[in-house]
Parts: structure tokens; C-alpha cells; sequence
């Protein structure tokens, strides 16, 4: 929600250092801000979507446990980034072109491993997001690793997981080794 990608707070001077250091230099804080309306609307809804995004996770929790994967947190505690376990590389991407092709923005496009810097293997990144990169909107991440886990995180709306989370159970093969209960 922030135009610039985030809110830097706090005492004057320590903002406008950090104005210093996170801009090009001679134009300090003031270059990408945006207006204070945009600013004052992020701010104003901030804690709506992080209250949908957590209901977003324990859906996605309790939804991914029922099916016999494990999730961490676990069912019934709170996260804003909910990881889960899937086990082979090709439930990782499963998981991940559902949630790119569940959104209204850049459905079309096919997420893809790849080199991104800070991580230390490939990672498969997947956003149906309106601000490119925005983690608080519907997104997830795997590393192409063991224990072939994804990252789910965000969501303006828990309904936009309950989408994504249909894509995700209506493909082939999702129930894990574990028996499901029959009720």
C-alpha cells in the first residue's frame, strides 16, 4: 500500500537519513513518495489487510492440513507468512502457478525458477499482485530445494486464497502420502 514501498518513521533526523541513504543522492525522501493521500490511504488501511491476510493464512493452513501437509505455524496460530511442506518440486510449482493465475493482475503470466539475489538457491516467486513485488498482497515463494516447502504470504481479501486454494485442491494429486480422515 505504500508507493514507495515502505513507511520510514521515527525521530526527524533519523528519517531523514534514512531519506538520505534510500534515494538518489541530492533528491533525498522526496523522489517516489507519492502524495500524502496515497500515503494516508496505506496507512488507513493497513490493518484491514494484514487481518485478511492472516485470515488468508489460516485458511490456507488449515486447508493444506487437511490435506495431510504439515504447515508452520501449525492450524490454529496466527502467521503472516505461512509456509508448507509439499515434498516434490512439482506440487511446489502446482501450488505456485494456482496462486499466479487466481488473481485479477498478471494471470497469464507462468511463474518460473530463476536466479534472484539474497537467496542462495533458484526460487519460483508467484504474485497476483497490482503492485509489482507487494508481499502484502496474494503471493508465494519456494526455493528449488528440499523440503520442497512454499512460502504463502498476503492477501487484500482471505477470499482471494479461497480462490487460489480451488485452483490448488482441484488438481490432480494432492492429498499426501498420509491417510485422510473420512469426515
Amino acid at each position: 500500500m505504500a508507493p514507495s514501498g515502505g513507511y520510514v518513521v521515527g525521530r526527524q533526523e533519523l528519517v531523514e537519513k534514512a531519506g538520505f541513504r534510500l534515494a538518489a543522492p541530492g533528491i533525498r525522501a522526496a523522489a517516489g513518495l507519492g502524495s500524502t493521500k496515497a500515503l494516508a490511504q496505506g496507512l488507513f488501511m493497513a490493518p484491514s489487510t494484514v487481518g485478511e491476510a492472516l485470515k488468508g493464512g489460516l485458511l490456507v493452513a488449515e486447508t493444506m492440513a487437511y490435506l495431510g501437509y504439515d504447515t508452520i505455524p501449525p492450524c490454529g496460530e496466527r502467521g503472516y507468512v505461512r509456509a508448507v511442506r509439499l515434498g516434490c518440486e512439482h506440487k511446489v510449482r502446482s501450488f505456485c502457478e494456482a496462486v499466479q493465475q487466481a488473481g485479477p493482475v498478471g494471470a497469464f503470466v507462468r511463474a518460473t525458477m530463476g536466479e534472484s539475489d539474497g537467496y542462495a538457491d533458484r526460487v519460483l516467486f508467484a504474485q497476483s499482485t497490482f503492485v509489482d513485488g507487494c508481499t502484502a498482497e496474494l503471493s508465494a515463494d519456494a526455493p528449488a530445494r528440499e523440503p520442497w516447502a512454499v512460502f504463502a504470504q498476503g492477501g487484500l481479501c482471505w477470499q482471494h486464497w479461497a480462490l487460489a486454494l480451488a485452483r490448488i485442491v482441484s488438481g490432480v494429486g494432492w492429498a499426501s502420502d498420509s491417510h485422510l480422515s473420512a469426515d
